[in-house]
């Protein structure tokens, strides 16, 4: 019977310090204390749904490809084509070039064409908002739209 006793009380210890904190970390406060996480944990799903820039080079030391090739596709043509640093280069000169700040535009396409493109005496490129569904874009290089925000010419 002790034993028996000494569980209950324990559990009801336990669930009473339990309360206690669900209560000051309640599930509007913004809080969480491990192991007491949110009662919102995981109520939120993102969309699937994604923007991004890039860059499609059109011309490359004067020869037209036959194709626009992708910055990240573009092995051969471009340094570092799948680096973070390429990355976040172009998701700025894409955020610059669509809000129209030609300033800070231009300085990310002299970062980009100078550290990521330093073979390319001479050439043409677009850049490219694309909009693109996450789940799909693991499996494929499916865009859901690709628009040219901006066109540009090297040399």
């Amino acid at each position: 019977m002790r034993r028996t006793t000494r569980l209950v009380l324990a559990t009801a210890a336990i669930l009473i310090v339990y309360l206690g904190i669900m209560v000051q970390n309640g599930p509007r406060n913004g809080v969480e204390r491990f192991p007491f996480f949110r009662w919102e944990l995981f109520s939120r799903i993102p969309t699937r749904e994604r923007e991004s820039y890039s860059i499609r080079l059109t011309e490359v030391n004067g020869k037209a490809l036959k194709a626009p090739v992708y910055f990240e596709d573009a092995d051969g043509l471009v340094a570092e084509r799948r680096s973070p640093s390429a990355y976040q280069t172009l998701q700025q000169l894409g955020r610059f070039t669509d809000a129209k700040d030609e300033m800070r535009a231009a300085f990310a396409r002299q970062v980009l064409e100078t550290r990521f493109m330093p073979e390319i005496t001479e050439g043409r490129y677009e850049v490219v908002r694309r909009r693109f569904d996450i789940l799909e874009r693991l499996e494929c290089s499916c865009f859901i739209t690709e628009t040219v925000i901006g066109e540009q010419s090297i040399g």
